[in-house]
């Protein structure tokens, strides 16, 4: 007899991600499209290669792998590393220092990363360096899931609690873990902050020498996240080894760790008792940290405190992206690659400083650098800030951080913008391009319009965009992205199968406004009676801008308030206008441009969602729309409360114009406070 087969079945979740998930998919496609469509210019940021984004992907996220290693495998040369059936043998023998099985091969991973980080790493690369060792001397975790948790660990390693430590001040380049009040290191330990020479904008060393005498901290923490410049580590190691009780040196390089590792920023491996740097940024690796040191009873210390002192179970899918981002800095293209960072950096700096904007520190010899926003001249005497000036270069497509710099006392509203090129360099664009991107910055940053503004009380400073400048802009960055910049690819099928095109109705294009404020907004917006609008009803009404001018004509219909008391509405506009009137009332909507030159602060209701309108309309729709069109827009609604325009057209119209009364009704004996309190 035949024995029957049956299908085997299973719990594998197999299908593809956009049939599991496809609201996720969706999002993480309209994320690949702002990394193409944009210039990313954050310098902690950096283009994950293919091969490092596919080890992330890879098997290794599946396993617990508590503990480190063999001790033999992490100092093999990488030929035996690799060698499966050596690595097997041994293994199966000898075991390892997890507390798990099944973890043959996450061994040979993370001695494959430690591997090539120590030898990246080697000081004896180069001989400009100040000592002269190799990569067997290095003793190197690659386990820290972040910068942040790899300086914790080694602070936590090396010091006791209420111990002091110095740092770089947080507002003149350092970190938050260097010792700011808001993180653990500035709650674990007494503080002291160091600071720049507000005269030459570079590190004050002998400050730093008498604050170490007066202090005589455990431990000195070097390295910045806003500093422009190389660091002298050998004068701090000077400073350290001179205290009564000689100081620690910690080596914080996770900016230019990638700067490092071509020679162009100096290497601390030797110099410092302990070096941290993160992956992410110059060395175009996964999102980790990595803890170096020369020191064999300190690796010892640090590798408890990493696990099981503060972390769990490595992330091994981590682990082997480093081994493939490592692989890809010690070819001779990343070299190049990182000289082009710099060159790119210090092309911008001067660009900028060419038309006349202020660089903070001077210039720089990295891969990043400030501009001086409250420097900028303002016609209102309100100084631009750093939190405006970023927002409004990222409605250009300019991508940057606000940032502090010396002399700030707030990190909320800062007179810094911080500027970095390694995602620009990734993409192909050279110091030539960098002028290209220093005139749009300049263009932009000079174009805003600044105002005080009250809230509750409390005086800010706020700005705004002419439209002409931001178009300006938004054309010149969407130019030199398409002739210059490479990849990375913009998903499968879009836009179209992400946004869809809008339906039609009577020749027209339908767009949609949605948004809990869109009635406001579109009574703002345009001169007609929308307020008023009924579900199911539509009228015509003009877009006017501030000069009155007429920017389109549209019927605008009113559709039913969802379940999230969002308003609906749908407009039918112009054939040919969809693009530019979508621009204008995207831009009314953020709230940054200046639609209104008289009055800065003018701003209407919202934010609404503008988009197409790809569904369909029931049939009374149609009809209240088609009786819109027909009807064409009446005379503009002079007697409104307000819309944009009014000013200007009413001035037009001249002395008849009907514009809008304020009478305030006498409130009545029921209304009383004092009437509803008696009894």
């Amino acid at each position: 007899m035949q024995e029957q087969v049956t299908e085997r079945t299973g719990f594998l979740f197999d299908e593809a991600w956009e049939d599991v998930d496809a609201e996720s998919a969706r999002i993480t496609a309209f994320e690949e499209a702002r990394q193409v469509n944009k210039l990313i210019m954050i310098a902690s940021e950096s283009v994950a290669p293919p091969a490092v984004r596919r080890a992330l992907g890879s098997v290794f996220t599946d396993l617990y792998a508590e503990g480190y290693p063999a001790l033999h495998t992490t100092r093999e040369p990488e030929d035996l590393i690799g060698d499966v059936p050596y690595q097997m043998a041994y293994f199966h023998r000898y075991g390892d220092r997890r507390y798990y099985k099944g973890t043959e091969f996450a061994d040979v991973i993370e001695a494959l990363a430690q591997n090539r980080i120590r030898h990246l790493f080697a000081p004896n690369r180069f001989p400009h360096n100040p000592v002269q060792i190799g990569p067997d001397q290095i003793q190197a975790n690659v386990q820290p899931w972040s910068g942040a948790n790899a300086n914790t660990a080694v602070y936590l390693a090396l010091l006791q609690p209420g111990d002091t430590i110095m740092g770089m001040n947080l507002a003149q380049g350092g970190h938050l873990s260097h010792g700011s009040p808001v993180n653990v290191s500035g709650r674990l330990f007494k503080v002291v902050a160091y600071g720049v020479d507000p005269h030459t904008g570079r590190i004050d060393y002998d400050e730093v020498e008498r604050l170490a005498k007066e202090h005589n901290p455990r431990l000195i923490v070097s390295g910045a996240s806003a500093y422009p410049w190389d660091i002298d580590f050998v004068r701090l190691r000077k400073i350290c080894d001179s205290l009564p009780r000689k100081a620690y040196l910690m080596a914080d390089i996770s900016h230019p760790a990638g700067l490092a590792v071509a020679g162009l920023f100096p290497n601390p491996v030797g110099i410092a008792d302990v070096t941290t740097f993160t992956t992410h940024k110059t060395l175009i690796g996964p999102r980790a940290a990595v803890i170096l040191t020369t020191n064999e009873s300190l690796a010892r210390r640090i590798d408890r405190t990493v696990f099981p002192g503060l972390q769990g179970g490595p992330h091994l899918n981590t682990i082997a992206a480093l081994a493939v981002a490592f692989k890809i800095a010690e070819q001779p293209a990343f070299l190049e690659l990182q000289r082009t960072i710099v060159a790119n950096a210090r092309a911008l700096a001067e660009a900028l400083a060419q038309r006349g904007l202020k660089i903070a520190y001077g210039g720089t010899s990295t891969h990043l650098l400030l501009v001086d926003v409250r420097a900028i001249p303002e016609r209102s005497g309100v100084p631009l800030n750093g939190e405006v000036a970023a927002r409004i270069l990222d409605l250009c497509g300019i991508v940057c951080n606000k940032n502090t710099i010396a002399g700030d006392t707030s990190a909320t509203l800062p007179s810094g913008i911080r500027l970095g090129t390694p995602w620009l360099t990734q993409r192909g664009l050279t110091p030539d391009d960098m002028r290209t991107v220093g005139n749009v910055i300049a263009d932009v940053l000079f174009g805003i319009d600044t105002f005080a503004y009250f809230d509750h009380g409390e005086t800010g400073a706020r700005g705004k965009i002419r439209p002409d400048v931001l178009k300006k802009a938004q054309a010149g960055v969407a130019d030199l992205i398409a002739r210059r910049a490479v990849g990375p690819a913009l998903p499968d099928g879009w836009p179209t199968a992400y946004c869809p095109e809008p339906a039609r109705f009577e020749g027209r294009d339908l767009i949609e406004l949605v948004g809990r404020r869109a009635r406001q907004f579109l009574s703002e917006a345009t001169d007609g009676l929308v307020w008023g609008l009924r579900v199911g009803d539509a009228t015509s009404a003009r877009l006017p801008d501030a000069e009155g001018r007429d920017l389109g004509n549209v019927a605008v219909l009113r559709r039913p308030t969802d379940q999230f008391l969002m308003d609906h509405f749908v407009l039918a506009v112009e054939p040919g206008r969809r693009a530019e009137l979508t621009w204008w009332l995207e831009a009314l909507s953020n709230g940054l441009v200046l639609f209104d030159p008289v009055d800065r602060q003018a701003r209407i209701d919202g934010p609404v969602a503008v988009s197409a309108f790809a569904a369909a309309l029931t049939t009374l729709e149609e009809d209240a729309l088609r009786r819109a069109l027909q009807a064409g827009p009446a005379a503009p609604a002079l007697d409104k409360p307000y819309f944009i325009g009014q000013r200007a057209i009413a001035v037009s119209v001249g002395p008849g114009a009907v514009l809008p009364r304020c009478v305030l009704p006498e409130p009545s004996p029921a209304s009383s406070l004092l009437t509803s309190r008696q009894p």
